[in-house]
């Protein structure tokens, strides 16, 4: 993957329209590897489909029938074994994005890349999409503030085997802060990213955070809370690539 880029949508601005599945008929491409098995019921993308199954990928392509104005016409939908959809466009090219579709949801977000990828590059952006999906979904499960709201999210295990998470959050103010914590050390910590804040926040106001969106202050809060976050995703299919949790 070359490029990621995740939109950021305000609160109350729609992400985009909401895509339908569509019926088709039973006539169906089925792209068998030993390792995988991809549907096409398309007639879009037949060989930039068979390299992403002979990458790897599983699942099916459906016809995308949506009308979100920021999705090109030559879009289709990707659906995994485990029922994510990602709309999937520009397959085979420089242009090539992963869209995650959320209408009237901040959760909205595409992964863009500014050269051509190779089939293995385009299942690694798609898989990251999902990744991101399920662990908005695992954070939401324990974070939910009233002043701070959750933009983006990260979890992954790091180059020296440390796993970490952040949350990209905003505020009326128009305060952008990452909260960060590292599993190893238990910390949590708050930097400003954008808006009025400039310094780090300090153990007060990293507290007045905690509180709002766990409920309770203070770093063990904190740790409890993230913990419950990484088992949520623990159990999710990117776990074995992005946390080494196999199960």
């Amino acid at each position: 993957m070359t490029t990621s880029n995740f939109s950021r949508h305000p609160r109350g601005v729609p992400a985009g329209g909401r895509f339908a599945v569509p019926t088709f008929t039973e006539a169906k491409l089925f792209l068998d590897t030993p390792d995988t098995r991809l549907v096409n019921t398309t007639l879009r993308y037949s060989d930039e489909i068979k390299d992403l199954a002979d990458a790897g990928l599983k699942g099916r392509v459906l016809d995308y029938q949506g009308d979100d104005v920021d999705v090109p016409d030559d879009a289709v939908i990707y659906e995994s074994e485990d029922s994510h959809q990602l709309v999937l466009s520009g397959i085979g090219t420089e242009e090539f994005t992963v869209h995650y579709l959320a209408e009237g949801d901040d959760a909205a977000f595409r992964i863009t890349h500014n050269e051509a990828v190779t089939a293995p590059e385009a299942v690694d952006s798609i898989e990251a999409a999902m990744w991101q999906v399920d662990i908005r979904g695992a954070f939401s499960k324990v974070f939910d503030g009233d002043e701070y709201e959750i933009r983006n999210t990260d979890l992954r295990r790091g180059g020296g085997g440390n796993t970490g998470a952040s949350l990209i959050l905003s505020d009326s103010e128009n305060n952008w802060i990452s909260l960060d914590h590292d599993y190893a050390t238990g910390e949590t910590s708050a930097t400003p990213e954008g808006g009025p804040l400039e310094d780090p926040l300090d153990d007060r106001a990293l507290d007045k955070v905690i509180k709002d969106l766990v409920g309770r202050e203070g770093q063990a809060a904190a740790a409890e809370a993230f913990g419950k976050a990484l088992a949520e995703a623990s159990v999710y299919t990117g776990a074995g690539r992005y946390l080494g949790v196999h199960r």
